[in-house]
């Protein structure tokens, strides 16, 4: 067995029956909204570390840091916090927070504003990368150990979407042979936010481009022209979560 394999196997052993529920999150005392720099800890049944790379409004775009030095990339940034954990490393995961959850469940322990350009390029090389065997099978699972991130953060989005508000269902042409990675994934684009759960895509706008006149393209294939909505949801979806990553795009027209 590897040694990849064998560190794979110990952090699963021991955490990998863990994950992120509504019940197990402590509030924090004197919380704060985050900001961009930011990089904190969520207390659960885990501990979720995290780095806010930007903030826009209310919302923060975070990093997820992972604690392990040997199933981390080999090209990650390590950020000394002096924590419960002495060192994190940074990851391709990102996901969203906002500021009332932020200030209820985020801790901050230090700000790294100074290296938050650094961060973010690190951040673009990691997704870069192909990620396999062990190494992959353990961000799938850190994936899944904070999908409660992801479903607080969409559902919030869809539940205030107002009835005058569009959502448009979309088609995305399937692969004849596509791996679909389990359990909740993020994506963002220039102008998005998306989530992948249970074979469903749902695409969240940006303010700015909401109401203009737009294309949404995957693999160079435009899926919709028209007046962009507040969000595109596709079920079913049979291509994988790579390919939504590196294919999807919308194009604001004007």
């Amino acid at each position: 067995m590897s040694f990849l394999k064998k560190e794979f196997e110990l952090y699963k052993n021991l955490f990998g029956k863990y994950k992120l529920n509504i019940e197990s999150l402590k509030i924090v005392p004197e919380g704060k909204a985050l900001e961009a720099g930011d990089v904190f800890v969520i207390y659960g049944d885990i501990l979720v570390y995290g780095v806010v790379i930007e903030k826009n409004g209310d919302l923060a775009e975070c990093v997820l840091l992972s604690q392990d030095v040997f199933l981390s990339s080999s090209k990650a940034l390590k950020i000394k916090i002096n924590h419960l954990v002495d060192y994190v490393y940074v990851t391709h995961v990102n996901f969203y927070i906002e500021d009332n959850f932020a200030k209820n469940y985020c801790q901050v322990i230090i700000n790294v504003k100074e290296d938050i350009n650094k961060i973010a390029e690190n951040v673009e090389e990691l997704e870069e990368q192909i990620y396999t065997g062990p190494r992959k099978e353990y961000f799938d699972l850190l994936i899944d150990q904070i999908s409660l991130l992801y479903d607080i953060f969409f559902e919030k989005i869809f539940d205030e979407t107002k009835e005058e508000d569009k959502i448009i269902e979309i088609n995305i042409p399937y692969a004849s042979e596509f791996a679909l990675v389990a359990g909740t994934n993020s994506l963002r684009g220039e102008n998005f936010v998306g989530i992948v759960e249970n074979n469903t895509l749902k695409v969240y706008l940006q303010d700015n481009a909401i109401g203009k006149k737009g294309k949404l393209i995957f693999k160079n294939q435009v899926i919709y022209e028209g007046e962009l909505p507040n969000a595109f949801v596709s079920n079913n979806i049979k291509v994988s979560v790579e390919d939504l990553k590196k294919f999807l795009v919308i194009e604001v027209i004007d």
